[in-house]
């Protein structure tokens, strides 16, 4: 906020001006963001799959005969295991769950700056009530126009230089560039 009064030596441009130099603490700035997280990651179960046989039975020449069928060949038989389907490895259970969690950022962090501010103890009070009518007009509050630098008037000069993303506190010449004054 700015110091009450506004008139130490070290602020005073000069002892003909009525706008002094007033220390304004503008605080930190946050913007919310929504993000989506993992909440359970995801698991995967590797399971091998085995191989499908099917039993076959051969004959194997033991030995050959000889002649013109004098003397037979020897067989044996013997169990062949055939593969119908290979084996494989496969993966299963590839679930994960996200959620939303919301998150503050921050925009503009809290600083402390030294503007050019008109002092409130040397407005008169038709510029204070010039002051009211910009106001309420282009901040569309309902504001009693009373010349008086009250409370009401404070609160909404709060919200006006809020919503236009200005120094708080103080009566800066860019709010009243806002406002429309020259």
């Amino acid at each position: 906020r700015w110091r009450a009064g506004c008139l130490s030596p070290t602020d005073v441009k000069d002892s003909t001006s009525t706008d002094t130099r007033c220390v304004i603490n503008q605080t930190p700035q946050y913007a919310e963001i929504t993000q989506q997280v993992v909440d359970i990651p995801p698991t995967f179960t590797w399971r091998t799959i085995p191989a499908e046989y099917v039993d076959v039975e051969r004959k194997v020449l033991v030995k050959s005969g000889k002649g013109t069928g004098l003397i037979p060949a020897e067989y044996r038989t013997v169990d062949l295991h055939h593969v119908v389907n290979r084996w494989t490895v496969g993966a299963a259970d590839l679930s994960h769950k996200y959620q939303e969690i919301t998150i503050q950022v921050l925009e503009r962090p809290a600083r402390v700056l030294r503007q050019v501010s008109l002092c409130e103890a040397q407005l008169s009070e038709t510029d204070i009530k010039n002051l009211q009518r910009r106001l309420a007009k282009l901040s569309g509050q309902d504001l009693t126009v009373n010349g008086k630098m009250d409370g009401a008037t404070r609160v909404a000069l709060l919200r006006f230089q809020e919503q236009q993303r200005l120094a708080q506190g103080a009566i800066t010449l860019e709010t009243l560039q806002a406002l429309g004054f020259e």
